[in-house]
This record gives C-alpha cells, structure tokens and sequence, in this order.
C-alpha cells in the first residue's frame, strides 16, 4: 500500500468526518449496484428503448469487464493491507479497477452522451467524480484503482457508441434465428471468458490471512450483517459471471426486438409517469424474486430468469402496456 493511498484515505475521512457520510452513501450508492438496478429501466421508461438499450449496454459492459478485470489483477483493496486505512465499510473482492467508479462512469457517461445537453454533462461529472471519492473515503479502494475505474467506463461508452451502427448493420441483414444465435453465442462467450479466469485464479492464487483477518475484523467492528460472516470472505464469485451474462443475454434480446419492430418510445409525460408508476411496482416484484431462498428455486437459478426477463420487461413489456392504457382512457 502506498503512501499517497494512505494519505487520501486520511485526509477524506479527516476531511469529511462522519457529517459527510450520507452525502458519499448517496453517491456511492446510485454509482453502484443500486444505481444499475434502477437506471436501466427509468432510461427505458423516461427516454425510450435507444436511450435505454445504450444505457444498458454501457453499464453491463462496464461490470462484466470490470469482474474479468478484478480477477486477471488480483490487487486487493487498501484496507487488507495494514492499519494505515481504517475502512468506514466493510467489502470482500479484489480493488482493481474500482466497479462502482468504471460502473458509474459507463452508465452516467452514456446518459450523457446521448442526451448532449450541458447541464446533463455536469451532473454526470459530479455523479462520477462523488461516486469513486466515495470509494476512496471509505478506504475501499486506491486512487489509482479508482481513476483507473473511470477512465475503463469512459472507454466503454466509446466502444459501445462505435459498435452500435457496425452491429445494427449487421444484424439488419441477417435472419432472427442468426440474430438470436449471436447473441446467445456472444454472452457464451462472455461467460465462458470470466469462468476460465475465474477457474485458474482460484487454482493459482492463494491471498494472504491477513486479508481475510482484516475483513472479518471490520466487519465485526462496524457491526455488519452476520450473514457476511456466515459466507466467508470471498475473493471470486463465479455466480457474477453467471448472472451478467444472463443480463447482456437478455438486453440484446430486447435489442433485437426493437430491431425488428421499431423503437418503443413515450409519448408524452404523461406516458412517461405511466411508466414509471407501473413499472416501479413491477421492478420491485422481479427483483423480490431474484431474491427468493435457495431452498425455493435455486438462487442462481432465480436471479438467472430475473436479468434474461428484466430488460424485456423495462424497454417493451411496460412501455406497451401504458401505451394501451392511455389510449384506451382517451389520453392519446
């Protein structure tokens, strides 16, 4: 651990103290898991299915690389590493890059981008810039780690800007048998890339006690869920991959629906209130049962059906479902 991460982990937490905690969770918070989970569908339900499907391919790209990333560099997080960082929270995974600053920078980059107004800049520069100080405020992470984060998600948003038209064209040509096949081959693909990493890190890499000691002594000191402990520190969890592949799988399904019959786009606020009323509820509901217990589905099994089905259910399934209502209130 180096000296300049010590001293800007010092310095945030001096700096800030605890008063400015609740603004960093804010920030870290929509910056990370939470934030994609409920993003995707209000960019599908507020700005229609290219905003959304932009959005969505952004922020999953960005986390499916970022967990092939953490495991090829196996770099732990500051907090392992000595009592110089006290970390205000506790987290198990490696810290190269940093997911919720690659994460934020993808998805609020792609926002940006594709709504091009000055002001919509300037937030998604603040969101980006709170969410990876965030990180390095509570000693979760490096500064190196987090502006390395950044400048991957950035990244993202350019490939994927630059992919769109090549892969648009090319699957305008092709039947939907050979566009769906892509797409399941694609997320195979991507799957198979992460559990082969995965495979040989848990094979070749064995982290120092000391690691695991200082993440189970902070998690009893901040006195987190017993659940964490239950669980044991995990450095690699193959189920991510799992599950993200199930995501990217799902979101060129939608994709290729909005290929083939147009885009899906509110008509107006009112619409766009619709879908947000409706489709909150539901949201909820879905992800309720990627939750369910392991002894009731499986709990891969269940998060599994919840990502292929969630983009579906975001970019076509509610939007349609307003649109029918309100033309049949007369609204339309």
């Amino acid at each position: 651990m180096t000296e300049v991460t010590v001293a800007a982990v010092e310095w945030l937490q001096t700096t800030f103290g605890e008063a400015g905690r609740p603004l960093f969770d804010i920030f870290s918070t929509w910056g990370g898991p939470v934030g994609w989970e409920l993003v995707v569908p209000l960019a599908f339900w507020l700005g229609g299915s290219r905003l959304g499907l932009r959005v969505g391919f952004a922020t999953l790209v960005a986390a499916a690389g970022n967990l092939v990333l953490k495991w090829s560099f196996a770099q732990p997080r500051p907090y392992y590493l000595g009592d110089g960082v006290e970390a205000l929270k506790s987290s198990d995974g490696f810290g190269m890059p940093s997911g919720h600053a690659q994460g934020a920078a993808a998805q609020w980059g792609a926002l940006a981008y594709h709504l091009r107004r000055s002001w919509w800049w300037l937030s998604a520069g603040i969101i980006i810039a709170l969410t990876g100080t965030a990180r390095v405020y509570y000693g979760l992470h490096s500064p190196a780690q987090v502006v390395v984060g950044w400048g991957l998600g950035l990244l993202v948003v350019v490939a994927v800007v630059k992919a769109e038209k090549p892969v648009v064209r090319w699957c305008r040509g092709r039947s939907a048998t050979i566009q769906t096949s892509a797409a399941v081959v694609s997320a195979a693909v991507a799957l198979s890339l992460a559990l082969a990493v995965s495979l040989g890190l848990r094979g070749d890499f064995s982290p120092p006690p000391e690691w695991s000691a200082r993440w189970q002594a902070t998690v009893e000191r901040l006195g987190e869920e017993t659940r964490d402990l239950d669980e044991g520190f995990q450095l690699v969890e193959p189920a991510e991959a799992v599950t993200l592949s199930a995501y990217l799988l799902g979101m060129a399904l939608c994709g290729l629906w909005v290929l083939r019959n147009g885009e899906v786009r509110p008509e107006s606020s009112l619409q766009r209130l619709a879908n947000v009323a409706i489709g909150l509820p539901l949201l909820a509901g879905l992800l309720a049962v990627g939750a369910l217990p392991e002894s009731f589905v499986g709990e891969i099994a269940a998060t599994v059906s919840v990502r292929l089905v969630l983009p579906t259910l975001a970019g076509i399934v509610v939007p349609k479902v307003t649109s029918r209502l309100l033309v049949r209130s007369g609204r339309f």
